[in-house]
């Protein structure tokens, strides 16, 4: 579906799919040459005014055919080309019987939006994910709605090991990076070397947050792991937060292909969040309780 919207969009610019793409790699590699980040695609809003312009265009047509059917459709139907004494009357089509509509572009950032809660909502809420959400797994059904296939690879996580994500995830949203070198390595466990607090802030960054140039300095995600290495090497990463991870990486992946570049602490910091909210106020509740049947034994 994407490839046949970016075709649209490349003919638009009388141009072929191959075209756009050259087009697009050339700025890709000027704005690199000055240190600038990859162009990204329309936003949200601009796709739902193209929408919009779509379904008028379409209306506006219909409109258009049926105005035409009642009317010179409709004598010309009824009517010979001979009853009216010359032929070249044959020329002009009788009823229309139907038009080519022009197909609705796909809101692309809505539908990368739609996926980050859904996968959220499964990472935090339910504790149980797919670890393996690649774009082969998603269905975009003939109405517009979403289809998640495939969970061949469901990872199930504990109540404990969620709240010790959440934590994670709203540090880094929150941009508290000190708090977050903290959390991984006191609740989600993983350990260097030399609990470097700039490398472990880094590491969080890079696992459930984003891998720009803001992260990386314009390194390859692979050379920037080295690196890290080289500083502060790793001693321990917990395998219950691998698929975590996993999925994390998947989502941006998908997200630089579309050229959307996604956060994903800060698309899942919602949900992270109500999630210590619900545990703070279920302790709170627990405390209450405990102090009522004190009293009533006093």
């Amino acid at each position: 579906v994407c490839v046949r919207q970016y075709t649209h969009i490349a003919a638009s610019r009388n141009m072929t799919l191959q075209e756009l793409i050259e087009e697009q790699d050339r700025i890709d590699r000027e704005r690199e040459s000055k240190g600038l980040e990859r162009e990204v695609g329309p936003s949200a809003l601009q796709y739902a005014l193209w929408q919009t312009q779509v379904v008028l265009r379409n209306a506006a047509m219909g409109v258009c055919v049926a105005a035409y059917n009642w009317t010179v459709g409709w004598v010309l139907s009824a009517l010979t080309p001979s009853s009216w004494g010359f032929e070249g009357i044959a020329k002009i089509p009788p009823a229309i019987s139907g038009f080519h509509r022009e197909e609705m572009p796909i809101n692309i950032p809505q539908i990368l939006d739609v996926l980050m809660k859904v996968h959220g909502h499964e990472l935090f809420h339910d504790g149980a994910f797919n670890g393996d959400p690649h774009p082969g797994n998603i269905l975009l059904t003939p109405d517009g709605k979403l289809g998640l296939i495939d969970y061949g690879q469901v990872k199930h996580i504990t109540r404990e090991q969620r709240l010790n994500l959440a934590h994670l995830v709203v540090a880094l949203a929150e941009k508290n990076y000190p708090q977050a070198a903290k959390v991984l390595t006191e609740k989600v466990g993983l350990k260097t070397k030399n609990s470097d607090e700039r490398t472990l802030a880094l590491r969080a960054r890079m696992l459930f947050d984003r891998d720009d140039k803001t992260v990386t300095g314009g390194m390859n995600a692979q050379a920037f792991f080295e690196s890290l290495e080289r500083e502060d090497p790793l001693v321990h990463m917990p395998d219950d937060y691998v698929m975590a991870w996993r999925l994390s990486l998947l989502m941006r992946g998908m997200g630089w292909a579309l050229r959307y570049p996604i956060s994903t602490a800060e698309g899942w910091y919602p949900i992270a969040k109500r999630l210590i909210e619900d545990q703070d106020r279920e302790g709170k509740g627990k405390g209450r309780g405990k102090r009522k049947k004190a009293k009533t034994k006093t």
